[in-house]
């Protein structure tokens, strides 16, 4: 067998190699990036984007998110139209077109409010439209932030004309989930600017009706409360014996206590209220001797009680 001698320069044979591998590398990558555009700008010959727009190419970047081409393009157009601030039907329509690929994409968005606002009063059909588009994202996604944000701004430019319908929206969205977070926040701020205060306050019953362990209906309840300064002395002492009432059907109630506790905070509470308070705690305890939570706080009241 004969013998292979040695090359007369090995590190030089390397680096040759090492050379023509990385040619050989870097024509690849160019190959398969002009496939790749190859390949978007025939898929989208068929689209109605046709008269659109000359979208502009983006960068690559170095980790791409594995978009359709569609979707791919549909993006590329929206950050055109975007770098030129444009406003129109059409860049309305694209927002949503954004918004259904990435429901959590500010950008499209801020924009689509900037259309809605500027276009509105030339296109009084936008409002049913938005209407309809908002429950549709909200059905995907009930606890979407973007969402969530883009309806109060929608509320506020409505103004108390459509608190009715702003309430029944978070509604729906809490008998999916009836401590949505977001859909509870949003009843604050609709019912802080039309003065639906009662209101509330007979919904959060009827919500603690159904669920007496609703802490997020308990908090809801006391926010009403705290926000009317000028008639919270009024309501003390009915809203202790409300909290009576549901501590004697769940002694355990942690939201209930709390509530309770909380009560005592109100300045303008009758003198008695820590009486009150003490004997609600005395009467759960005649029913339930062993309730961790009444004992608790019956030492708070007693700690709290005037000398």
């Amino acid at each position: 067998m004969p013998r292979v001698s040695a090359p007369a320069n090995p590190e030089a044979l390397v680096n040759e190699l090492s050379q023509k591998v990385n040619t050989q590398k870097a024509e690849m990558e160019k190959a398969i990036v002009t496939s790749v555009l190859v390949q978007l700008r025939e898929a989208c010959k068929g689209l109605e984007t046709d008269n659109w727009i000359k979208a502009k190419a983006q960068a690559i970047p170095v980790v791409s998110i594995g978009y359709s081409l569609q979707d791919a393009e549909t993006l590329s157009c929206f950050y055109t139209v975007l770098e030129d601030s444009e406003i129109s039907l059409r860049v309305h329509h694209l927002t949503e077109e954004v918004i259904r690929i990435n429901q959590a994409h500010y950008s499209a968005w801020a924009w689509r409010w900037q259309c809605f606002e500027a276009l509105l009063s030339d296109h009084s059909e936008l409002l049913e439209q938005e209407l309809r588009f908002l429950q549709d994202i909200a059905t995907l996604n009930a606890k979407n932030y973007q969402l969530w944000n883009y309806r109060r701004r929608f509320a506020q430019f409505c103004r108390a004309d459509h608190a009715e319908a702003e309430l029944e929206f978070a509604h729906a969205c809490l008998v999916e989930d009836a401590k949505n977070y977001h859909a509870w926040a949003h009843r604050q701020a609709v019912v802080a600017m039309a003065g639906l205060w009662q209101a509330e306050l007979q919904y959060t019953g009827e919500v603690l009706e159904e669920d007496v362990r609703n802490n997020s209906a308990w908090s809801q309840r006391f926010f009403v409360l705290s926000a009317q300064p000028d008639r919270i002395g009024d309501r003390v002492l009915a809203e202790a014996n409300f909290t009576s009432q549901k501590l004697h059907l769940v002694p355990h109630n942690m939201s209930a206590w709390n509530y309770l506790l909380g009560l005592l905070k109100v300045s303008a509470g009758p003198a008695n209220m820590h009486q009150i308070c003490l004997d609600i705690c005395r009467q759960v305890l005649q029913g339930s001797p062993d309730c961790a939570p009444a004992k608790a706080s019956q030492a708070v009241i007693l700690q709290a009680q005037p000398q």
